[in-house]
């Protein structure tokens, strides 16, 4: 087989988000299909497996001596759960009862006693759970009562082989019993199931360990950058031109994930507004009042009445997105009536801050207005900032998109809407360089912002690398050539 490429190559697709899970999917794959452990001509089948499928329904072609294939309906009955009333159920008791996917209480009288493998079928479709004492399912599940050819956890990984779950139909997914008994099973002598199943024991405890390294690997290397930008949060005088240095030449190399990028650009944002991009200047030292350089114009409260759906667009808090506007959904002011507004006309380069929800996942709700946004007027949760010419508003920009800006405000809430106010803007502290160095800070950033752009599109196309390569690498070695040549 080809596992030994797989190998070999491990090093390379290590780092593919799901490569142990895939791996761990490989190993029971092949050990189903017979090439896993040797195989004993002596090992016969099962008597009673033989009797209960007849010559014409066994077959062994394209499996390994001594093995058999059959349709799921001729080796398994699927028996249905039956309901249990509320009064019927407890908290803790002998008897676990099963739902669709796990324990959802407990009972006193079991449906079955035999060892059982539930499968959901109705919500969880196809999804599978061991019980070894005896058991309650209920009417959202199947249980199967292993007969005696088939070693319980054998049967248990070759059902999880078949992907039960692709079968479930409908909005609320539902596995029909009709549907699984199509399917194909391959049964080895139960010796051999047995051996099958100490070697995939044997494995998913190799798996186990390279997880836990990569586990380690990205703890140990989100650890030093928590520390690095702990750093920069509460800066030492003395000590943060140096910190600032370390983390902007570490960080890229503790970026592994195109999701941590984002860290990154809030800690280019932290130095740049805290002079760690300057040399730590006198500026750096001591910040003032926002409201001291600029103000914040609130939006004008437009009646609904009074939209069309031609003339001139409303700036809504909805159209505010990351860096620009958004609109997908627009409103509208007739032009017959903007005169009455002239003051809430928008300009190119405006920078205007979303007053409700300004804070969300994915960032701050702040956009510069662009010539193809206008004509537009500003509608009312949204402001405008009005800059004196002490501030640049590229590097006020900045300052806004930056944790030391949201660190200052703390949204109320206004009609259940987390809501900020001009006022709470205004009073927000900023570190403040010359006219010349705010320029200089701001084309930093952006220039660096386009390394980090660089960086996440680099780890995103080695993220497709790895998982095109470990796809391969799993199909040929779950080729049947692959396969036949193993058994």
């Amino acid at each position: 087989m080809n596992a030994e490429r797989l190998l070999a190559h491990y090093e390379e697709i290590a780092e593919a988000p799901d490569a142990v899970a895939r791996l761990r999917r490989f190993v029971v794959d092949i050990a189903v299909r017979g090439a896993i452990v040797a195989h004993d001509p002596v090992e016969k089948p099962d008597p009673e497996l033989l009797a209960r499928l007849g010559q014409p329904s066994a077959s062994s072609e394209g499996s390994p001596r001594g093995w058999l294939r059959a349709r799921v309906g001729d080796l398994l009955d699927f028996q249905y759960g039956k309901g249990l009333k509320a009064s019927d159920r407890e908290d803790a008791g002998p008897i676990p009862v099963y739902g669709s996917n796990g324990v959802v209480g407990f009972t006193s009288v079991p449906l079955t006693r035999q060892p059982s493998i539930i499968v959901g079928r109705k919500g969880s479709a196809g999804a599978l759970n061991l019980c070894t004492v005896p058991s309650w399912t209920t009417d959202v599940a199947y249980f199967i009562e292993v007969p005696s050819y088939f070693d319980f956890n054998y049967l248990f990984h070759a059902l999880t082989a078949l992907d039960l779950g692709t079968l479930g139909k409908g909005v609320k997914p539902g596995l029909s019993r009709s549907d699984a008994y199509a399917l194909v099973l391959a049964v080895p002598p139960v010796g051999e199931q047995r051996r099958i199943v100490a070697k995939i024991d044997e494995l998913m405890a190799l798996c186990d360990e390279l997880e836990a390294a990569r586990t380690a690997r990205e703890a140990a290397r989100d650890r030093l950058a928590a520390a690095s930008l702990a750093r920069l949060n509460t800066p030492n005088p003395g000590t943060f031109q140096a910190d600032a240095r370390f983390a902007l030449d570490a960080l890229p190399a503790l970026t592994a994930r195109p999701g941590q990028i984002a860290q990154l650009r809030n800690t280019i944002l932290s130095l740049a507004v805290r002079g760690g991009l300057s040399g730590n200047p006198a500026w750096s030292r001591q910040a003032v009042r926002l409201g001291d350089f600029a103000s914040l114009q609130n939006g004008y409260a437009f009646k609904s009445e009074w939209f069309s759906k031609s003339g001139t667009r409303l700036v809504r808090n909805a159209n505010v997105g990351h860096g620009s506007l958004n609109w997908s959904d627009e409103v509208r002011l007739p032009d017959t009536m903007i005169h009455e507004f002239e003051r809430f006309r928008l300009n190119e380069g405006d920078i205007v801050l979303s007053l409700d929800r300004p804070f969300i996942v994915s960032g701050t709700k702040v956009a510069r207005v662009a010539k193809e946004d206008l004509p537009a007027l500003l509608l009312q949760r949204v402001g405008r900032f009005v800059l004196s010419k002490e501030l640049d508003a590229s590097y006020l920009f900045l300052w806004i998109n930056s944790p030391h800006f949201s660190a200052q405000i703390d949204p109320g809430r206004s009609n259940g809407v987390p809501h900020i106010s001009s006022k709470q803007v205004e009073t927000a502290e900023i570190y403040l360089p010359p006219p010349a160095e705010q320029r200089r800070i701001a084309a930093e950033v952006e220039r660096l912002m386009t390394i980090c752009d660089e960086l996440e599109a680099s780890l995103t196309a080695a993220d497709s690398t790895r998982r095109k390569l470990l796809e391969a690498l799993l199909a040929e070695a779950l080729s049947e050539p692959a396969i036949a040549k193993a058994a």
